[in-house]
């Protein structure tokens, strides 16, 4: 079932990405911030220092409640969108390509050190 964007509004939203690689293990990571709808658009409003990421009218559909016990992965967040990637191809220039720039930027391995530091 696909939620009402307008429910979503000020709720708690965790955009889950998978990087689909030719390596036999799959990378991932979690960006977190607040869902805000303006009546036409959704996006996920990850702070004054983030630029916003635009949920596509087709990926609300995969938005679904946060269960119950992967709290801890989903730090509290009420929603989350499951969304997978590839790596671009060699020799392609996303500007040319029709790629989108989502404003998301994978986390290195120095930050993932960083939040394992507690």
């Amino acid at each position: 079932m696909t939620p009402d964007p307008s429910d979503l509004n000020g709720k708690t939203l965790a955009v889950l990405v998978f990087e689909l690689g030719d390596e036999d293990e799959d990378k991932g990571a979690i960006f977190f911030g607040i869902a805000r709808y303006d009546g036409e658009q959704l996006v996920l409003d990850r702070g004054r220092d983030r630029p916003p990421f635009v949920v596509r009218d087709e990926w609300l559909s995969r938005i679904k409640p946060v269960p119950e016990d992967t709290d801890d992965i989903f730090e509290g967040a009420q929603y989350f969108l499951p969304l997978t990637i590839e790596p671009l191809p060699p020799g392609v220039d996303p500007s040319e390509e029709g790629y989108e720039e989502t404003g998301l930027k994978w986390p290195s391995a120095k930050d993932a050190e960083g939040a394992n530091a507690d």
